[in-house]
Parts: structure tokens; C-alpha cells; sequence
């Protein structure tokens, strides 16, 4: 047995976080790494000792950077390194030169990884086991014209993915021919930013599936336990944002069979270390193999709070050489946890990433919930690396327990300065017939039959908010001297944009009280005085919120909700923009221009593609025109704000 005795952390964030607790209860010495953007983040505060790792012409993230890591691990004499997921979590070389170099890697073998990391030797492998798979193509050959038979083959709609890496990058349903080809482009190139290969597979694409994974543990001795299932199936652009175990529309026939495909497909491939086998389940309770992640799970919360299972633990054990420590009987789900990811994106705009300051991230935290946090106060989310910011696990005796704490929990976290899509999965949960009496299935179409309508009501403005407003502009004034005290009845009209969309209301002052006037809306406030800060009363009762107040924007929270207001002239002019002139809406690189000068163009022509935190997200003109300058070229790297391109009518 190779005694663990010290662990370099090859991640970032809140796994690196996590990772690092469990070396702690065990004892283990922990050492980090961090890019020059993440040198004041908070997994390099918690770890300590932790090492630059450079940027290089040769991988598209320092994190990538294998040579480099091999380097602080061998000059500091560390036993072993644990991946994480994401990065080098599934890459087989990274295994190899570990065990070449005499490192211990925390995960499964380098044959393992390569069998099953790449999506098309794992379908391959796969259809040797007779478990059932997704009708598709798996083979080495990306002409476009052969993947164009082989498209018309397994007929339409079709599903392009990434044969490496996982995540929700490198997808893209295609309903029809005429998208095949541009989708074909965009996956091979979205696949080889985030996983440095640009090989992709075609599946058929099955019609509102569920999302089920099953997690397996198996040791270097032969033995094997699964941890029973997951359901990730409200997904957003194929990646999950809430995950719950057990799942409720599993019963004790389909857990039993995929538990046992599952452990028959680690043993036929000899596989040690956490995995997790991912299915897609359909109407009649037919499953099919999708894929295997050969690495701990972003959503591993859910199983070890249902198991009571420390998977890091068992990581580290059977890297050591260790039997495992529990059989399958003694493996038992109790109650029900379901977990949200925190991501730095405004779900009004497409969930177009969030990048710059999060100036402020506020919990009150819950008993029985669990806080996997990747920033902290003035951390800066930058357009490098994925948006997800926290992780936020509930557990409950019942599904509905945990499904009510869950969202009180996210009505307790008050962040600033970002949008986030935290008033998303409010919304989400709150949705009862699938969280409640369950009548509904929850199926991956979630999101696209349901946004609408929660949309709708995430726009769905409280007055109060306005109030709010004009109480944070005098709540360190003087309030006996204030001028408009000297001129009750003065009327002020004011424009803010909250959601991104324009409200102009009235503000009429009295003594110490003010009346808000929205359309046909009035309602009467009251300053109170009589304590050192002073109170927003309506009918006699204080309103309660938080408030934070930055350069630019105003941070309002209030009744479980967050609503960012810009406050600057700057901020307030790009509601009312000029829709003639396409502004960069973040930090990216410019992988693609579809139009030239001169071109005409119509409202919702896609114009640019734009790089961003290892996704490629579409600038679409905002109205009709000719293109008239392109500020632009393929490869530049531009700013928030930049002018890309300019139309006239």
C-alpha cells in the first residue's frame, strides 16, 4: 500500500475547496496551483500553499499545463495529485505521466480514462457488453460529408457532442439538414477549445429523455459498489444546474437493473476510483448508455448527503492501494437531497455569462444544507473559465423537505454586483406540479417548456422595488434637512432598468413619507427616524431588505429575490442603446464573422461568434440594415462594450 502522505490539488475553485476538506480530516497535506487571474481567489486562501502556474502559447489554460504541474509536484516531493473534474480530470496522458514520474493520480487508470473518456471508444466498448445504446456514429472519421450520410442514416433530429470532455460543452441538437453542417462547425470548435480535441460522435436524438446517472466505486481488488442514482435533468445548453438523489421517477426495477449495468460495465473494463455511468431514460423506462466520466461529479453533494459516503475519502483509499471499507448491503439512500449550481449569467439574456466583480456574496446559511463555494466578497469572474460560482446542497427527510429548503436557502444568499441566476431556480422550484404533487415529469425539455412562463414572472416587478430605490438615495442624508423636506408636494419622475428593462415611475415627497406612483399604482412610504438607521415602513410595517450599493449598480434584495439596478449614466444608456451599433457584451476572442460590409442583414441575423468561458455564444443583429463597418477580425481579443460592428438602415 502507497501511503498518501501529501495531495497537489490540480483545480480551482469550489472542488478545490472541497477537495482540500477532506485532506484535512484525513491529515494529508494539501498544496494548490492558481493562474494569474485566480491569484486572490478563495481556494488559494483556504489551501495555502499554493504555486503560479504560468500561462503558455501551448495550452489554452494554465490548468492544462501538465509539464508545469509534474514540476511543483516533483520539486515539492508530493505523493499524489487530485484532479478534480474538469481540466485534466479525463485526460489519459496526465494519468500516464503521473505514474510515470512516480505520482500517485487520484483517480481511475490511464487504459480506463482512454477507454471510456473518449465517447466514441466508450460506445464501441460498450456495445460489446449488450447494454443498450443510443442508435448513432462513433468512428474516427469527421469528414463532413461522410458524417453528412451518416446523419441521413440514423435520421433526424440528431444530437453532435464532443467525443471528449463532458460538462454541456460540444453539443447541439440538430432538427433538421440545412443545420447540420454550421452545427458541425461550431461543436469541432467549441470541442477543441475545452478539451484540446475536436473529435465528435452523432447520436439520434431522443425526445424528451430524464437524465439519470448512476455512481460506482470500485477498488484495485476487484470489488465494486454503486451509490445508486442521480437525476440531472433541468439542464440549460445541455448542462445541469439542479441535480437531486434519489430520483422520484426511478422505481426499485430500473435502480436495480442500471445499478447492475453499471457495476457489469466497471468490471468488464476493470475500472477503479469514482465514476459515474450517465443514461438517458425514456417514456417507457427504456435505458440507454450515454457516456461515462471517468472523475468525481460536480453533483457528487447529492450522493454523499443521501449515503452518508465521503467519496474524496474513498478516492484517496483506493488510490492508496485500500480494499473498499463498505459492501453494497451496507449501502443504503436515506431521505432525499437536491443541489443547485450558482452561475454567474443573466437567464434574461440567454444565460449570457456575467463577467467582471462579484462584489458581495452573502449566505444565511440552514441546517442540513451545504455550501460548496467558489468566491468570495470583490473576487473577480473572469471570461476564462466556467461560470458556476456555488453549489448549494439541501437534504430533507422527504423530496418536498428538501426541495422547500433548498429554495429558502437560496432566498438566504444575497449576492452584488454580477447577475446570477439565483432568482432562476427560485422560480424553477417553485413550480409545484413537478416539486410538488409531481404530477409532471421532469424531463431535459424542462427548461424549454417552462421558461416562458417563468421568465414571465421573474419580470414580474414588486413597486416596493422602487421605493427601495429612493430610499437608498437618502439614507445618509440628513433626513431633517433634506431639501425636499423644505417643499412637500415636489414631484420627481425617474427611469432605472431593472431586469434589464426600462420603468419610469413618480416620486412625490411629504414629511418623512414619499408616494411611489407606477401607472395606475400608488402607494404611501414612511421614513422612520427614530432608531440610528433609519426604517422603510409601509402600513406600519418595515420593509426588510439588503441593499449594496457599487459604482455602477444598486443590489437590491428583497423577498427572496435579487434585483441589480444600474445606477451610473453609463449603465442606464445601454437599455436605450442605438440598435444599429452591436456592442462585445463581454470579454472574448472572436471565432467567427458570417457577414462582410455591405451585406443586408434582418432583426436576429447571426453576425458575430464570440469565445467566452470555453463556450461560443452568437451576436445577432438587433435590427434590419446593410453592414456598413466591421470593427473586427477572427482572433481578436476584445472587451465588454467594444463596438464590433456597425449597420445603417
Amino acid at each position: 500500500m502507497n501511503k498518501i502522505k501529501s495531495v497537489l490539488i490540480a483545480n480551482r475553485g469550489e472542488i478545490a475547496v472541497r477537495i482540500d476538506k477532506t485532506l484535512k480530516k484525513l491529515g494529508i497535506k494539501s498544496y494548490g496551483i492558481y493562474s494569474h487571474a485566480d491569484k486572490k481567489s478563495i481556494h488559494t486562501n483556504i489551501i495555502g500553499n499554493c504555486y503560479l502556474i504560468k500561462s503558455h502559447r501551448k495550452s489554452s489554460s494554465p490548468y492544462l499545463d501538465i509539464d508545469q504541474i509534474i514540476t511543483i509536484a516533483k520539486k515539492n516531493k508530493i505523493t499524489a495529485i487530485h484532479p478534480g473534474y474538469g481540466f485534466l480530470s479525463e485526460n489519459a496522458d496526465f494519468a500516464s505521466r503521473c505514474e510515470k514520474e512516480k505520482i500517485i493520480f487520484i483517480g481511475p487508470s490511464a487504459h480506463a480514462i482512454r477507454l471510456m473518456g473518449s465517447k466514441t471508444s466508450a460506445k464501441n466498448t460498450i456495445e460489446k457488453i449488450n447494454i443498450p445504446l443510443i442508435p448513432g456514429y462513433f468512428g474516427k472519421n469527421q469528414d463532413i460529408e461522410f458524417i453528412k450520410e451518416k446523419a441521413n442514416k440514423i435520421g433526424y433530429p440528431l444530437l453532435l457532442k464532443a467525443s471528449h470532455g463532458g460538462g454541456g460543452k460540444g453539443m447541439r441538437v440538430i432538427e433538421k439538414k440545412s443545420q447540420l453542417e454550421k452545427a458541425f462547425y461550431e461543436v469541432k470548435n467549441e470541442s477543441k477549445m475545452s478539451f484540446g480535441n475536436d473529435e465528435i460522435m452523432v447520436e439520434k436524438y431522443i425526445e424528451s429523455p430524464r437524465h439519470i446517472e448512476i455512481q460506482i466505486i470500485g477498488d484495485k481488488h476487484g470489488n465494486y459498489i454503486s451509490l445508486n442514482e442521480r437525476d440531472c435533468s433541468i439542464q440549460r445548453r445541455y448542462q445541469k444546474i439542479i441535480e437531486e438523489a434519489p430520483s422520484v421517477h426511478v422505481d426499485e426495477t430500473l435502480r436495480n437493473k442500471m445499478n447492475q449495468a453499471s457495476i457489469l460495465i466497471a468490471k468488464k473494463i476493470k475500472y477503479f476510483g469514482a465514476g459515474t455511468l450517465e443514461y438517458i431514460v425514456d417514456k417507457k423506462n427504456n435505458f440507454y448508455f450515454m457516456e461515462m466520466n471517468t472523475r468525481l461529479q460536480v453533483e457528487h453533494s447529492v450522493t454523499e448527503m443521501t449515503t452518508g459516503v465521503d467519496i474524496v475519502e474513498l478516492q484517496i483509499k483506493i488510490a492508496e492501494g485500500q480494499k473498499l471499507p463498505v459492501k453494497q448491503t451496507e449501502i443504503d439512500t436515506n431521505g432525499h437531497a437536491i443541489e443547485a449550481r450558482i452561475y454567474c449569467e443573466d437567464p434574461l439574456k440567454n444565460y449570457l455569462p456575467s463577467i467582471g466583480i462579484l462584489d458581495q456574496f452573502k449566505i444565511n446559511k440552514f441546517e442540513n444544507c451545504r455550501i460548496d463555494l467558489g468566491v468570495k466578497d470583490k473576487t473577480f469572474v473572469g471570461p476564462s473559465f466556467d461560470p458556476m460560482i456555488a453549489k448549494v446542497t439541501a437534504y430533507g427527510d422527504t423530496r418536498l423537505d428538501s426541495v422547500n429548503l433548498l429554495k429558502k436557502q437560496l432566498q438566504n444568499i444575497f449576492t452584488s454586483g454580477l447577475e446570477t441566476n439565483i432568482n432562476l431556480l427560485i422560480k424553477i422550484l417553485e413550480l409545484d406540479e413537478y416539486f410538488v404533487s409531481n404530477k409532471k415529469v421532469i424531463t431535459t425539455k424542462f427548461l424549454d417548456e417552462n421558461l416562458n412562463n417563468i421568465i414571465f414572472h421573474l419580470k414580474e416587478l414588486n413597486i416596493d422595488i422602487f421605493a427601495i430605490y429612493i430610499f437608498s438615495r437618502v439614507r445618509n442624508s440628513d433626513l431633517k434637512n433634506l431639501s425636499w423636506q423644505k417643499n412637500v408636494n415636489l414631484q420627481e419622475t425617474f427611469n432605472i432598468s431593472v431586469f434589464n428593462q426600462p420603468y419610469e415611475f413618480k416620486v412625490r415627497y411629504g414629511v418623512l413619507n414619499f408616494e411611489v406612483i407606477y401607472g395606475k399604482i400608488k402607494k404611501t412610504y414612511y421614513i422612520d427616524e427614530t432608531n440610528d438607521n433609519p426604517r422603510l415602513l409601509f402600513n406600519n410595517k418595515e420593509l426588510e431588505f439588503d441593499f449594496l450599493e457599487s459604482e455602477k449598480n444598486l443590489a437590491i434584495h428583497y423577498l427572496g429575490l435579487s434585483y441589480n439596478i444600474p445606477t451610473s449614466t453609463e449603465n442606464l444608456n445601454q437599455v436605450k442603446k442605438d440598435s444599429n451599433i452591436i456592442y462585445s457584451p463581454m470579454p472574448g476572442l472572436i471565432t467567427n464573422i458570417m457577414v462582410k460590409e455591405g451585406q443586408e442583414v434582418k432583426h436576429g441575423s447571426e453576425l458575430i461568434k464570440l469565445s467566452a468561458m470555453k463556450m461560443e455564444h452568437t451576436i445577432s443583429s438587433e435590427s434590419s440594415g446593410v453592414v456598413n463597418i466591421i470593427n473586427c477580425k477572427i482572433g481578436d481579443l476584445v472587451a465588454e462594450k467594444d463596438i464590433l460592428l456597425e449597420l445603417k438602415k
